[in-house]
């Protein structure tokens, strides 16, 4: 994570994803590299949707819940569960701390982390844009192998 240690490889996914067969979205995004580099034959999916309606729906279900006052208290509730809630909230602000370098309530941060187009050069995928127009992109990734 964070570009520190070893990537994982296949040996590594292999035993992270035991009998499962396909990943999708995050937090596989965050590492979509390594798994096309372990599974290069895997079929890739890649979406593409328009940032300004991305932004839309991620502020309307995700940010909407992250700054809202019951999202606090289960925040504090998380504190004391460790075995999933607790973690499942750290792990989604560890990852939109990581995409806007700290900044996650700044919707052009959000905005510009979902239009890495690097995903794209390293694979060749079945590309699904939902709407039409935009030529900035910002890409869902589902891999199944």
């Amino acid at each position: 994570m964070y570009g520190n240690g070893k990537p994982y490889g296949k040996a590594e996914f292999d035993k992270l994803l035991r009998n499962y067969s396909a990943v999708t979205d995050v937090p596989c995004i965050s590492f979509a590299d390594e798994l096309i580099q372990a599974y290069p034959k895997a079929k890739v999916v890649l979406t593409t949707r328009d940032p300004a309606k991305w932004i839309v729906s991620f502020e309307s279900l995700i940010l909407k819940i992250a700054e809202s006052d019951e999202y606090k208290w289960v925040r504090a509730v998380g504190c004391i569960d460790t075995e999933f809630l607790g973690p499942y909230l750290d792990w989604i602000n560890m990852f939109l701390r990581y995409w806007t370098n700290g900044d996650w309530q700044n919707r052009e941060k959000l905005i510009q982390a979902m239009l890495d187009e690097g995903l794209a050069e390293l694979i060749f995928s079945l590309e699904f844009e939902q709407g039409s127009g935009s030529d900035r992109k910002n890409h869902s990734f589902a891999l199944t192998h």
